[in-house]
């Protein structure tokens, strides 16, 4: 936790959010044109807007438009008597409002209930919405709902603000370009919801044709008769670990390269004998950057 301002994490992170959003979505920023104090995690700011920008994505059919906004606000005695669960006091507000489709009363009772999505099947759970909750309320914030029905939605998040000024310079987020994987066939296999719905989301941003399984015999049936390009799993599960299905996976594609997930330490899963060293590997919790390296260094090893 650190004081920076929010508007220029904002400003460092667009052009990651820009690649991540299709290019039919407008994506505009009006930021306050002042600097205020914020004392929050700058990867956990930029988590908010990435699990929120896919989410409003995801609502918009078509041509549209995101935006993100930000203004200082006071709250003040009037709007404690229409919200419960936030104080009194000075707030930087982080606005991100799409042209979507718009919720209903019904749904937005259950907005930040985890799992709980409108989507079907197989396309979503629900956990970004109540992931972007949890980190809002770990700063001290609040965040705010509305939507009509054909009328899209604006999420609000209010930050406090702090008295002392930003003296800490950022950390400079990669600005590549990330690497297209379209046409791949990337077979992810991850028993944890909230890691399997990320790397899901970070591979959809890639381009790749993904086949999702939650554990290792739903991945054997999934890839059966079909091409894996990449193997992307977690090394320790329930039913065999990663390398015992990379093994089986083997004998159906040979070409089949294999990316492991751990949130253990290199070294320690090569301690245990789990891995060799030589293998390719990523650490849990990883970034977008993280993983679009790593599936680039897999795939032309």
């Amino acid at each position: 936790m650190k004081i920076f301002d929010i508007n220029e994490v904002i400003r460092s992170f667009y052009n990651i959010l820009r690649c991540t959003i299709r290019e039919d979505i407008d994506l505009r920023l009006h930021l306050t044109g002042d600097v205020w104090g914020e004392q929050a995690d700058q990867h956990q700011v930029c988590q908010i807007m990435m699990n929120l920008a896919i989410n409003t994505q995801d609502a918009i059919d078509g041509i549209g438009s995101i935006t993100i906004e930000t203004a200082p606000i006071s709250i003040d005695a009037e709007y404690l008597r229409q919200h419960t669960g936030v104080a009194e006091g000075e707030y930087l507000m982080l606005a991100v409002t799409d042209s979507g489709v718009g919720m209903d009363k019904e749904t937005l009772s259950h907005m930040f209930e985890p799992f709980f999505t409108t989507k079907e099947l197989g396309r979503g759970t629900g956990l970004r919405r109540a992931t972007v909750y949890g980190l809002v309320r770990q700063h001290g914030g609040h965040i705010w709902v509305y939507s009509e029905k054909g009328k899209g939605t604006v999420f609000k998040i209010y930050f406090p603000i702090v008295k002392e000024q930003p003296a800490v310079e950022l950390e400079k987020p990669a600005h590549g370009p990330l690497l297209n994987v379209s046409g791949r066939i990337i077979l992810l296999v991850e028993d944890n919801d909230m890691v399997r719905q990320l790397a899901y989301d970070i591979l959809q941003t890639l381009g790749a044709d993904i086949l999702v399984a939650e554990g290792p015999k739903q991945a054997l049936q999934l890839s059966t008769g079909k091409r894996v390009d990449l193997l992307l799993t977690d090394v320790v599960m329930p039913e065999m670990n990663g390398p015992e299905l990379h093994r089986r996976l083997l004998k159906l594609h040979p070409r089949m390269k294999v990316l492991y997930l751990s949130g253990s330490t290199n070294n320690t899963i090569v301690d245990h004998e789990v891995l060799k060293d030589s293998v390719n590997f990523i650490q849990k919790p990883f970034t977008l950057q993280d993983l679009a390296k790593k599936v680039q260094s897999s795939l032309t090893a």
